[in-house]
């Protein structure tokens, strides 16, 4: 049976919140980035605390969670909270903030507010949306952990202020791939001709319509495929503006005998895949491009991926983080990404 004990970076943490703790803190962010087993860090802290709540805004985190928190407890006391799942009479319960962020749910009749003891708070850049005050505010817990890789929101709402400005512990990504914990990346910034001086911008961003006709043309198209050939992938992940840019971008990759597929939400394009179907095939080998929307920026590892194509504009350095994170995990025999 394999023993789960804490590594590295998680060990200098748990350190830090326990003396947090002393000093009398109920609250701590720790910031670390992707790949350092946020999760992990959060199932061995909360250990020695009976009722455990962890909120994340997606399922697919929250399953990933349950394995975590199951290897580390050893108990299949645990239950989840979304969609039509309602659990509420378990020890560690893992809910989606769009389901228990409702006040139908957040009273007495489903939980007493000082049912959990401890709740973890996963990607707490999200925590100032209302869904998380409001589950915040409602219970009374002996202490509040939040989780992130990307603590500075663009639109200057302060995370910090949610936490009591309690950071014990810090660790970048430049840190972990210096410490051995992520693979380093090679960057390459490749020339492709489009002018984006003339395109109006909205909210900081660029309209999804515009984009399409500067980003969906034949030369960019070859462009790319011929600087993927260059640089020699097994598995790459692709970052598209739109549906119809990662259907094309994989039409024209399968039209040159690269298998690959597309991944959206509520997919139906005749390249696109189910994303966790599309992650099984790249991982077997049987593809070797996903093109993706979005979809990929935050809590999906696939730890063999070796290429990271950002093939849009991103407006946002959070996101260009989070998705150049997606390719540093740890793999045997990747050197780099």
């Amino acid at each position: 049976e394999v023993v789960f004990q804490p590594r590295g970076a998680q060990i200098e943490a748990l350190y830090a919140l326990k003396n947090s703790r002393l000093e009398g803190s109920e609250k701590a962010l720790i910031c670390a980035a992707t790949g350092i087993g946020k999760t992990y860090l959060a199932a061995f802290d909360s250990q020695p605390y009976e009722r455990v709540l962890f909120v994340a805004h997606r399922e697919e985190i929250l399953k990933q969670a349950a394995e975590s928190f199951r290897n580390v407890r050893h108990s299949d006391d645990y239950g989840f909270f979304y969609g039509k799942e309602k659990t509420r009479d378990k020890s560690v319960i893992f809910a989606s903030v769009s389901s228990l962020g409702k006040t139908d749910y957040l009273n007495e009749s489903y939980f007493a507010r000082d049912y959990f003891d401890y709740i973890v708070i996963d990607e707490f850049h999200h925590a100032v949306n209302d869904g998380y005050r409001k589950i915040i505010r409602y219970f009374q817990y002996r202490f509040l952990l939040g989780l992130t890789a990307t603590p500075n929101r663009m639109d200057g709402r302060n995370i910090y202020e949610i936490c009591d400005y309690n950071v014990p512990f810090e660790i970048t990504l430049k840190d972990a791939i210096n410490k051995g914990m992520l693979v380093p990346f090679h960057y390459y910034g490749i020339y492709d001709g489009v002018d984006y001086s003339g395109l109006p911008v909205v909210r900081g961003k660029y309209l999804q319509k515009d984009l399409d006709i500067k980003l969906i043309v034949k030369e960019r198209c070859d462009l790319i495929y011929k600087n993927y050939r260059k640089y020699g992938s097994q598995r790459a992940l692709g970052f598209c503006c739109s549906r119809a840019h990662a259907e094309r971008m994989a039409e024209e990759f399968c039209a040159r005998n690269v298998p690959a597929c597309a991944v959206y939400s509520d997919a139906d394009g005749n390249f696109s895949e189910d994303r966790t179907a599309a992650i099984e095939k790249l991982e077997k080998g049987e593809l070797k491009v996903i093109f993706s929307v979005d979809m990929f920026n935050e809590g999906v590892d696939i730890p063999s991926l070796d290429m990271v194509m950002f093939l849009r504009p991103t407006e946002s350095p959070v996101v260009f983080l989070q998705q150049l994170g997606r390719g540093l995990r740890k793999e045997a025999g990747k050197e780099y990404l």
